[in-house]
């Protein structure tokens, strides 16, 4: 997936690496050199000294061909400006918008800016589950890094009503705390069905991160 993001300061930058572990293409459009630099030395992303609410920076990072448009600048003005260009002038499919003051939130929807948002992480989130990317959202490391709490939707249709007990995580190191199904919270246990579009809260070891995303994906 192709990337642009508007804004390369603390927002952008950590956002560029988050995606780049992804394996996403990102070109950033930042304003200050310092900045800019930044991007350059500690990213692979393509980062574009200049305005990215002017067209022609828009232009030079190649908006006509990305799948996405996130405008995370400090400027509220210059989020919205450069999701409406990205829209009309160059038909990205999806634009998301950082907005700084609360109050804008509904301006920015009613100018048809798919998704806004206050911070990275929540960002992160609402690209994985708008966009439908498979991977582990870190909800937080616990046991000195040795385990994490992580948060996944199931999305594998033949995991539909099965049992956790039949899944065998506990022998990979995987143990699902808690479902969230709808609005209800649920305490699992081993005869306990999973559903289509549960969203699960789950403790697991580093070394069977790989192996649950199989089993959630596949």
């Amino acid at each position: 997936m192709y990337i642009v993001i508007v804004g390369g300061g603390k927002v952008g930058l950590n956002l560029t690496k988050l995606l780049e572990k992804q394996n996403h293409d990102i070109a950033v459009i930042e304003l200050k050199p310092e900045h800019c630099k930044k991007i350059v030395d500690e990213t692979n992303a393509l980062a574009i000294l200049g305005d990215g609410s002017d067209i022609r920076y828009l232009e030079d990072a190649n908006c006509g061909t990305a799948d996405v448009l996130v405008a995370v600048t400090g400027r509220d003005e210059d989020n919205l400006v450069a999701c409406q260009l990205a829209k009309a002038a160059f038909s990205v499919p999806k634009v998301i918008a950082r907005v700084n003051n609360p109050s804008n939130s509904e301006l920015f929807k009613a100018l048809s800016v798919d998704v806004t948002f206050d911070s990275t992480q929540i960002l992160s989130k609402l690209i994985h589950e708008g966009l439908g990317l498979q991977d582990l959202i870190t909800l937080a490391p616990i046991a000195k890094g040795k385990l994490r709490i992580v948060e996944t939707r199931i999305c594998n249709p033949s995991l539909v009503g099965k049992k956790l007990i039949e899944l065998g995580l506990g022998e990979k190191g995987i143990l699902v705390v808690s479902i969230i199904r709808g609005e209800e919270v649920i305490i699992p246990y081993g005869a306990t069905q999973l559903e289509k579009d549960d969203q699960i809260i789950v403790v697991i070891t580093e070394e069977a991160e790989e192996d649950f995303k199989k089993i959630i994906t596949c």
